[in-house]
């Protein structure tokens, strides 16, 4: 499995306009947020992200949500995990992003998500997850 990067960190928090403030202000970047009518679970969730690979969304449990890392080729990373023991508990596809996902648990004994995603657009995650052509 070849990682090209290690693609965004994606945390909960309680209020996202104060987070973003705060984050941009201490990391000097911009968040951009999700359109309106964005779901998780089939749930309306506020969602921001940001260049540098920092993504926000509004909701409980707080923290670290998912690691997320970017590989060349899915379907050989998905190979390799079930090679190694591990299954995805889901997978996920919006527009040009696809993306496995793993418990964290199950690999480091932590909670959270270890995420494997591909896309073939530049990096700019709201780009990656809309339906657009680039």
């Amino acid at each position: 499995m070849y990682v090209q990067k290690l693609d965004r960190v994606v945390i909960r928090v309680n209020k996202i306009e104060e987070s973003i403030k705060i984050l941009s202000e201490l990391l000097n970047t911009r968040f951009d947020l999700a359109p309106p009518g964005t779901l998780l679970r089939g749930k309306p969730v506020k969602v921001a992200m940001s260049p540098l690979g920092v993504e926000l969304i509004e909701g409980e449990p707080l923290g670290v949500r998912s690691v997320v890392l970017k590989v060349a080729d899915l379907e050989v990373a998905k190979v390799e995990m079930k090679k190694r023991g591990f299954t995805p508990i889901t997978e996920f596809q919006k527009g040009k992003l696809k993306e496995l996902i793993y418990n964290l648990e199950d690999i480091l004994g932590v909670p959270g998500r270890f995420v494997l995603a591909a896309y073939d657009v530049p990096y700019d995650a709201m780009i990656a997850l809309s339906d657009k052509p680039t």
